[in-house]
C-alpha cells in the first residue's frame, strides 16, 4: 500500500504538468526540441483534414520554442494547404525521403 501511495504521488507531481501544454513565456525550453510528424493517419483524420486538437497542440508547442517538421510520402504540391495551417519551422522530408525542403521551401537535398 505504501508503494502505491508513493507511485500515485510521483505520477501527480512529475507527470501531471506534462499533460497540459502551456507556456507562460515564449521560447522557453521544451523537453523535445524537434518533433517530426507524418501526415496520413497521424495528423490527418479520416476526412483528410488536420485534426483541430492536433493543430492546437502544435501551435502551443511552437509558441514554447518547439520546432516542427513533416516527414511524409506526399509531395510539396500536396502539402501546400497543410503547410499553411501547420507552418512547420524545421525541414520537410517529402516524397518518402526523396526530397528535403527547408522551412522556406528551398530544396536542401
Amino acid at each position: 500500500m505504501i508503494a502505491f501511495s508513493f507511485l500515485k504521488r510521483f505520477v501527480f507531481v512529475f507527470f501531471l504538468p506534462f499533460l497540459f501544454i502551456s507556456c507562460h513565456t515564449p521560447k522557453s525550453s521544451v523537453l523535445f526540441p524537434v518533433i517530426y510528424f507524418d501526415m496520413d493517419g497521424t495528423l490527418l483524420g479520416n476526412n483528410g483534414e488536420v485534426r483541430p486538437r492536433s493543430l492546437d497542440a502544435i501551435k502551443k508547442y511552437q509558441a514554447c520554442g518547439g520546432q516542427v517538421g513533416i516527414a511524409t510520402g506526399k509531395g510539396l504540391e500536396q502539402m501546400a494547404e497543410y503547410n499553411k495551417m501547420i507552418q512547420p519551422n524545421f525541414p520537410l522530408v517529402l516524397s518518402n525521403g526523396g526530397v528535403i525542403f527547408d522551412a522556406q521551401k528551398e530544396v536542401i537535398v
